[in-house]
């Protein structure tokens, strides 16, 4: 029967008619043991005594309350999701204080909530949340301070995301002793964060990400030991506290599109658990040279940081490091020679930037296996150690500025490779070690204006794109490549014969245009 039912979902997001969208209360009055209800935009009527007391959780999106009447009594509610709703406070309604109305109070709800009413310890209507862990007013756009949370002692998870009228966090938040993730992403309107936020030493999670007019943090910031998790992407942050160098436990850092923070702090290097450490898009530039102690790091993310002309020497102490992403400045123009004792890196991105040579010991990096290096128009060589990265799978020098002699590689020794991207390059010819390549797969050489020709392919590739080569002229004969799907010779004015095209059995794209040029033997055996 319904006192077996324990789960109740109910979506009326999509419903065209408002009237579809009621429930009345009395509706619920025989579920005793229903623990989970999904009302979302169901516009519920009735008497709110009538929901099951054992309810544990409430999710209720598009909650057509401004404020909750005097009978929500549930007094075991541990989740409230009230996302995208009208709710503009938590307080309950206030009942008439005449002892009629008492009495029917009293019958309606819980003895110790009318005596709470009696004795004028009702807590503002709160009561009712006590035993709350989890509370959702996302995208709650009725609040422009957050509700007094001073009773939610219980509350261990508080989002407020998307809230874009929010500009203040209401000062009882520090009393909440017990939260562990606290999220206000995309509170456009929130300026700053009140004193008594540091109070909160249990938190371990904080998502400000979006609040693009929070331009302060508390000096006190490092009071909070227990984060473990700060994001602050898109916010206007101009400087972060010295003190955060107490976090001790704080294993990830984000201040991606902080276009107003150009330092960090010296005591970054203090953040002994840092894993991960995100400066995507920000303004900062430089990195500080007590970055070497961070001995945990594994991912730092720079791309598109402008400003940023350098590394530390230090950095090579940076020992752990896996993923390594700096891109999109011109001013970085040069690598410390510490730079190749960083060992485990797997991941390295150098695109787009001002890089002239690389280190003469870069090929000690020999755990590394995704090189990204594109965009390095003043790289002209590359050093002799290169051919000892024999873990690579994927190379990408695309518009460098590698000549013939920049390119002389043994690429034999490149025995993972999958991938290589030499795009736009000012070689005429490529090593004939290319043929030693066992698991190439995708070979790209668009716009290389200079190639005349092609040495002999892998029979492992797959695609072979030589858009627009103008000059190329020979290729060798390409009937070994059996696996070959992708084959792009457009605008290749220059070139007189594609020998063994006419074999390739595993062919699904072939582009020829523009190939003025290919001798009327070809066109004949193409024809057959």
């Amino acid at each position: 029967g319904t006192r077996n039912i324990e789960g109740i979902a109910v979506n009326f997001m999509e419903a065209s008619d408002q009237d579809d969208h009621h429930l009345t209360t009395k509706s619920f009055a025989g579920l005793s043991n229903l623990r989970l209800l999904c009302a979302n935009y169901a516009n519920i009527m009735g008497k709110y005594s009538h929901l099951p007391k054992k309810l544990k959780w409430l999710q209720w999106h598009g909650c057509p309350l401004g404020s909750f009447p005097y009978d929500f009594n549930l007094i075991d509610l541990e989740v409230l999701d009230l996302s995208r709703s009208n709710i503009n406070e938590l307080q309950s309604k206030k009942p008439a204080t005449n002892v009629r109305s008492l009495i029917g109070y009293y019958i309606e709800c819980s003895i110790l909530s009318a005596y709470r009413l009696l004795t004028g310890k009702h807590n503002h209507g709160m009561h009712t949340f006590e035993t709350l862990k989890v509370l959702n007013l996302s995208g709650c756009n009725h609040f422009v301070t957050s509700p007094d949370l001073s009773n939610l002692l219980s509350l261990i998870k508080l989002t407020f995301d998307d809230s874009l009228n929010l500009m203040e966090v209401h000062d009882s938040i520090g009393n909440l002793r017990s939260l562990v993730y606290f999220s206000i992403r995309g509170c456009k309107s929130l300026e700053a964060l009140p004193n008594s936020f540091v109070q909160l030493n249990s938190l371990k999670v904080l998502i400000l990400s979006g609040c693009s007019k929070l331009s302060t943090l508390p000096e006190q910031l490092g009071c909070m030991q227990s984060l473990i998790e700060v994001a602050l992407d898109e916010t206007a942050i101009r400087m972060i506290p010295d003190s955060i160098g107490h976090l001790t436990r704080l294993s990830r850092l984000s201040l991606a599109y902080c276009d107003s923070l150009v330092s960090l702090p010296d005591s970054t290097g203090e953040l002994c658990s840092l894993t991960e450490l995100m400066l995507d898009n920000s303004a900062v530039h430089g990195i500080p040279g007590s970055v070497g102690s961070l001995k945990k790091l594994k991912r730092l993310g720079a791309s598109n940081c402008s400003n940023l002309a350098s590394i530390p020497d230090s950095f090579g102490s940076v020992e752990n490091l896996e993923m390594l992403r700096i891109t999109g400045s011109g001013k970085f123009n040069i690598l410390p020679l510490s730079f190749a004792q960083l060992r485990n890196l797997f991941y390295l991105n150098l695109s787009y930037l001002g890089i002239s040579e690389l280190p003469e010991n870069f090929g000690s990096l020999n755990k590394l296996k995704l090189l990204y290096l594109n965009g390095n128009n003043k790289l002209v060589m590359l050093p002799s150690t290169f051919c000892q990265l024999t873990s690579l799978e994927r190379i990408d020098l695309k518009e460098c500025s590698l000549s013939d002699g920049g390119i002389s590689l043994d690429f034999s020794m490149f025995l993972s490779l999958k991938i290589l991207n030499l795009d736009g390059n000012k070689f005429s010819c490529l090593p004939t070690t290319l043929s030693s390549l066992p698991q190439l797969e995708e070979l790209s050489l668009l716009t290389c204006a200079k190639l005349q020709s092609l040495p002999p392919l892998p029979s492992s590739i797959t695609k072979l794109d030589a858009y627009r080569c103008s000059s190329l002229e020979r290729i060798p004969n390409i009937s070994n490549l059996k696996s070959l799907r992708v084959l792009d010779f457009t605008d290749c004015k220059s070139l007189e014969d594609v020998p063994g095209l006419e074999t390739l059995t595993s062919l699904m794209c072939l582009q020829l245009v523009g190939c003025t040029n290919l001798s009327s033997n070809f066109k004949k055996r193409i024809v057959k």
